[in-house]
C-alpha cells in the first residue's frame, strides 16, 4: 500500500474515535451522568473538597423547626455563610455578631447569611428569644431554630457552641471552621469564591484575617440543673421541690475550682436552679480562675429581679465589672435580670470566689461560664 495512503487510514481513524468520543461526553451530560463545572461552582477551586455535595444546603435549611427575621431568599450564583451559634455561650454569640457584620459588608456581591440557633437550654427554644439576641448583635439575617442539632449535623458540623460552613450555588457545603475567628476565616475563604465569579471584584489584603484559624481557649460551662451539674451538691439533690443548702466549708480555700456551691434555699430543676428565696442569704458561689465569668440568667415570671455580685467577699469596681453590671450610689455590684440570656459578669485575670445572690426569688440560674485569660 502507497506510504501516503496508510497515513490517510490513520487520520480518518482518529477523527471517527474523536467523533464517537465527543457524541458520548454529549450523551452523558445531557443525562446528568457527566457534571461540567461553570462559574457557579467556583467554591471547590477555592475551598477545597465538598464537605457535603450538592443539594446538601437546601435539604438541612428544610428541617428548621422555626425561623427568624424571615425565610432565605431564593438562591444566586454568590455563596451562601451559615453560621451555627448557640446564644449561652460566648463564643457563639460573637460569631453571630460577626456575621451580622458580613451581611452588611458583602451585601453588594449578592452574599447570602444565614444562621442556624442551637439552644443549649428549654427558654431558648422561642424564636422571641432568639429575636431578642439577633437585634441586640446587629444580625437581621434569616436564622433557623435547630433545637434537636439536626440541620447541623446535615452540613457535617458537629461544633454546635460556634461554627460556620460556606455553600454554592448548587448547595455544595464547603470549609468549616469553628468559634467566631472561623467565621473570619471563611470570609477569607468567601472573597476568593467571589473573585472567581467576578474577575472585577477587588478586596484589600487580608490583614488580621489573614492569620490562621485560632480557637480560643477552651471556656468553661458550668451548668446548675439537676442531671447537667457534673459536681457539687447539686449533683445529690432531687429535683423539683425547694431544699436548703448549707455552707459546709469555706469557699475561698476549700471550695474546689469551678463546682458551684448554693446556699440557702432553692429548687433544683433539670434546667437550672431556681431561688425559693431572695436576700443576703440565698447565694452561689464559684470558685474559679480566668479572664472573665458570666451567667446564664432567667428573670422570675412576669417580672424582673437584680442580683448582687460579690468578687472574693468585695464588691466588683469598674475596672473589674462585666458590661452587663452596675454599682449603686454606693458603690454596691449588681445586674438587673429582665429577660432569659448570658449576662457578662466580672472581667479581670487571676483566681477569683464569686458570690451571686438574688434579691427576690424565682430567678432561674442556668450555668456559670467561664472565659480564659486571652
Amino acid at each position: 500500500m502507497p506510504r501516503h495512503s496508510s497515513r490517510n487510514a490513520v487520520l480518518t481513524a482518529i477523527v471517527f474515535v474523536f467523533v464517537i468520543a465527543a457524541a458520548a461526553f454529549y450523551a452523558a451530560t445531557r443525562l446528568g451522568l457527566i457534571h461540567v463545572t461553570g462559574p457557579s461552582d467556583a467554591a471547590p477551586h477555592a475551598a477545597g473538597s465538598a464537605l457535603r455535595p450538592a443539594g446538601t444546603l437546601a435539604a438541612a435549611l428544610a428541617l428548621a423547626s422555626g425561623w427568624v427575621n424571615g425565610t432565605p431568599d431564593s438562591a444566586s450564583v454568590a455563596p451562601t455563610l451559615i453560621v451555627i451559634w448557640n446564644d449561652a455561650h460566648p463564643d457563639g454569640i460573637a460569631a453571630l455578631a460577626r456575621a451580622g457584620e458580613i451581611a452588611e459588608a458583602y451585601q453588594h456581591y449578592g452574599v447570602r447569611v444565614i444562621g442556624i440557633h442551637e439552644p443549649d437550654f428549654a427558654f431558648a427554644a422561642d424564636t422571641a428569644v432568639t429575636g431578642r439576641t439577633a437585634r441586640r448583635l446587629g444580625a437581621h439575617f434569616p436564622i433557623a431554630l435547630d433545637p434537636a442539632g439536626h440541620m447541623a449535623a446535615k452540613l457535617g458540623v458537629t461544633e454546635l457552641r460556634a461554627a460556620s460552613v460556606l455553600a454554592n450555588s448548587k448547595g455544595a457545603v464547603y470549609s468549616m471552621h469553628r468559634g467566631a475567628r472561623g467565621v473570619d476565616q471563611n470570609e477569607m475563604v468567601m472573597r476568593k469564591m467571589i473573585e472567581a465569579l467576578d474577575p472585577a471584584a477587588r478586596f484589600p489584603a487580608d490583614g488580621e484575617h489573614s492569620l490562621a484559624e485560632q480557637y480560643p481557649g477552651r471556656i468553661e460551662t458550668i451548668y446548675l440543673g439537676v442531671g447537667r451539674a457534673t459536681e457539687g451538691p447539686i449533683t445529690t439533690t432531687p429535683a423539683g421541690r425547694a431544699v436548703p443548702f448549707t455552707a459546709q466549708f469555706r469557699f475561698e480555700v476549700e471550695g474546689k475550682p469551678l463546682v458551684p456551691y448554693p446556699v440557702g434555699w432553692w429548687k433544683p430543676e433539670s434546667d437550672g436552679l431556681i431561688a425559693a428565696r431572695g436576700g443576703a442569704a440565698t447565694f452561689v458561689a464559684l470558685r474559679y480562675e480566668g479572664g472573665a465569668l458570666d451567667a446564664v440568667l432567667s428573670p422570675p415570671a412576669g417580672t424582673n429581679a437584680r442580683v448582687w455580685i460579690l468578687s472574693d467577699e468585695h464588691w466588683l469596681t469598674r475596672e473589674s465589672r462585666g458590661e452587663d453590671v452596675r454599682l449603686d450610689p454606693h458603690g454596691l455590684s449588681y445586674l438587673d435580670v429582665t429577660e432569659p440570656r448570658l449576662y457578662r459578669l466580672a472581667r479581670g485575670r487571676g483566681s477569683h470566689v464569686v458570690k451571686l445572690s438574688p434579691d427576690a426569688p424565682g430567678v432561674t440560674f442556668h450555668a456559670l461560664v467561664v472565659e480564659p485569660e486571652e
